[in-house]
């Protein structure tokens, strides 16, 4: 999952510097270089939009097959883009053009797949060292979900106005780098790696602007310190001496950060059981999943941190949690 990730949020840093374009109007300068992403030009791409950053799309460092499947993974990407000039203004030494652009909502598909291999990780989570797939089969499952839902016909659009500038430089107009340009023409990719790193980090009050922001962070801490780092390595311990990817544990450490985890878990758990009416399913969820954490925790902090051969039984933390991100996916 993780190499499909970056795979994929490579491409929000690969439009970001520029380079000199040909002599034209400010106007077709901003076209060509969107039609040259929409067209998946590489060169054109990187003449307009800046070569150093494509290393990830086309690197003479990554393997001809990386090459080839960040290629195709943009095309899926870009092949539904859409656009219309809605003003261009060139004053002396600067321009303005504003653009509607349109795409697949990858916010939204972005956050599809990383429920899906959740459970794809979770169904992997107690099976015994020799049963687990391998990092390339893993990578390949990832890139073939990836690439279904980015290739299905339904999928969900977003449209964004954007103002692009360009500077005139040796008489030639050069578009000045633009974030939200960049995240209009990818779908949003970058507003969601944003989100995702907020909420990884603990993003709170004033930074929790809706309902939605909240419940995220909520979940990826669920995710990633309680479970992840906490009661799926705790598994894999007792049973194996390692943590659950196979590399030494350190259990008092472990312990000590699924502590500091767990302070927040009172906050947490007051917010879901306020949610308004509309939010009472997931709420309901969560109250399940909040009751296994405790009981885990209770269980993991009960016993001797050594290997033990008994089993951490969490069918049903995975059960109630599949159940909860199933919710999560479906709200606006």
């Amino acid at each position: 999952m993780k190499k499909v990730l970056c795979l994929v949020l490579a491409l929000s840093m690969s439009l970001v510097l520029v380079a000199c374009g040909p002599k034209e109007s400010a106007e077709s300068v901003v076209k060509n270089a969107i039609e040259s992403v929409k067209n998946m030009n590489v060169e054109s791409m990187q003449s307009y939009w800046g070569d150093d950053q494509f290393k990830d799309v086309n690197s003479e460092e990554s393997s001809a097959e990386s090459d080839a499947e960040s290629l195709a993974m943009m095309g899926l990407i870009v092949k539904n883009l859409d656009y219309e000039i809605m003003d261009a203004n060139e004053e002396k030494d600067t321009a303005t053009v504003k653009v509607q652009i349109t795409n697949l909502d990858m916010s939204k598909l972005m956050s599809e797949f990383v429920s899906q291999a959740l459970s794809e990780v979770l169904s992997y989570a107690f099976l015994s060292e020799d049963q687990q797939p391998s990092e390339e089969e893993l990578n390949k499952k990832y890139m073939d979900m990836m690439t279904t839902l980015l290739d299905r016909e339904d999928n969900p659009k977003v449209t964004n106005t954007v103002d692009i500038t360009l500077t005139l430089v040796d008489n030639q107009w050069v578009i000045t780098p633009n974030e939200d340009a960049v995240d209009a023409m990818l779908g949003g990719i970058s507003s969601f790696s944003d989100a995702m790193n907020e909420a990884s980090n603990g993003a709170t009050g004033a930074e929790a602007t809706s309902e939605k922001d909240k419940i995220t962070e909520i979940r990826n801490w669920a995710v990633s310190d309680i479970w992840s780092a906490g009661f799926c390595d705790f598994s894999w311990y007792f049973s194996y001496g390692t943590n659950s990817v196979g590399d030494t544990m350190d259990p008092e450490f472990a312990l000590q950060q699924l502590e500091k985890s767990m302070k927040q878990k009172p906050e947490y758990d007051t917010y879901m059981s306020s949610l308004p009416a509309e939010y009472s399913d997931i709420s309901e969820l969560w109250a399940k999943v909040s009751e296994q954490i405790d009981i885990l925790y209770a269980d993991v902090k009960s016993r001797e941190l050594t290997v033990s051969g008994q089993v951490l039984d969490t069918g049903l933390y995975t059960q109630y949690f599949q159940a909860f991100d199933s919710a999560y996916n479906e709200l606006p």
